[in-house]
């Protein structure tokens, strides 16, 4: 199944490969912070995975915003949608968290949205689909 590692860390320079690093980071953070706050909030997995899509749109939203007018990544612009990201990521988990009991529904609607995030970083990846978010912007390459 080729190295574990890179399920972890990125393969390339696509734009898939950078969230991954968001999100398994905010995995990583959410696994520590849940065990010290897991019985004062009902709400912890919606938080985390509505968290985790905005932090992902934002990054996607800013770089193919500003590549359509520049056609070339910007470094600076790319840490900066990523601590952006990363900031939204908190407003919107913080935001929730603090909201009175939810549904369980939704809870559980979050671990799904954080469980399917984890099995889509995994397969694509190894067998990344032939679309331009999993294209490395200067040379248009995928990788494996």
């Amino acid at each position: 199944m080729g190295n574990c590692r890179s399920i972890f860390s990125p393969i390339n320079e696509s734009i898939w490969e950078h969230l991954k690093i968001g999100f398994w980071a905010l995995v990583l953070f959410s696994l520590l912070e849940y065990r010290f706050i897991k019985s004062k909030t009902h709400n912890f997995f919606l938080a985390k995975g509505l968290g985790n899509l905005a932090l992902h749109g934002l990054i996607v939203i800013v770089f193919y915003s500003y590549t359509a007018f520049t056609d070339k990544p910007i470094m600076f612009l790319d840490i900066s949608s990523f601590v952006l990201g990363c900031i939204l990521c908190q407003l919107v988990s913080y935001k929730i968290l603090t909201k009175s009991k939810p549904k369980p529904v939704l809870n559980w609607l979050g671990l799904s949205i954080l469980l399917a995030s984890a099995a889509l970083f995994v397969i694509f990846t190894f067998a990344p689909p032939e679309l331009i978010l999993f294209q490395e912007p200067s040379t248009y390459l995928k990788g494996k």
